[in-house]
This record gives structure tokens, C-alpha cells and sequence, in this order.
């Protein structure tokens, strides 16, 4: 599974430890990942966030799939899909805690 993670270094031994982490797909058998479009996020310090594009999916679960092959409507497949599977997105994630907000 893909992460962000943000780490801080430690002024005295220059050292890097992670602060946090925030998955783009859901934690559950047969998603493995997503892609994270550009090599770099934008941060806007005004408002404390970090923006990331995401791309597809890499896979995702076979119920999944027959769902949304079964699905007629766009939003029918849209059902299908767990809510923390954040593909085709722009994420906002807290520069505090990673939370996507």
C-alpha cells in the first residue's frame, strides 16, 4: 500500500523520524495501492495542508470489481467502493496530523 508520510528532523542529530502516515487505499486484503500523480505535493502554509493528487487504483478486491462491473449507473459503481479508497482524487491532508480533510 502506497503511504505519505511526513518526517521531521531532529535539530541536534540529524536524525528523521515519521510523524505520520495516511494511506490512499483502505487497509483491506486485495487493494495495493494507488498512484500519487507528480513526485511532490503543494503545501499551503497558510491553512496547514499538504494537496496530493492520486491516479488509479494498482487493484482492489474481486467483490469489488464484480460490483462495479455489475453496477448500470456511475453512482451505482460509486456504492461499490470502500469511502477511504481515495483514487482519481485531490487529497488535502492536515500538515498536523496527515488527516484528510
Amino acid at each position: 500500500m502506497l503511504q505519505l508520510r511526513r518526517q521531521r528532523r531532529r535539530p541536534r542529530h540529524g536524525e528523521r523520524r515519521i510523524l505520520w502516515k495516511t494511506y490512499t487505499v483502505p487497509k483491506i486484503a486485495g487493494y495495493s495501492g494507488s498512484a500519487v500523480w507528480g513526485s511532490m505535493g503543494a503545501i499551503d502554509r497558510e491553512r496547514q495542508l499538504l494537496y496530493v493528487a492520486t491516479g488509479n487504483n494498482y487493484s482492489v478486491p474481486a467483490t469489488v470489481s464484480a460490483c462495479a462491473a455489475a453496477a448500470p449507473t456511475a453512482e451505482a459503481k460509486k456504492a461499490c467502493l470502500a469511502p477511504d479508497d481515495h483514487f482519481d482524487s485531490l487529497l488535502a491532508l492536515d500538515l498536523r496530523t496527515g488527516r484528510v480533510r
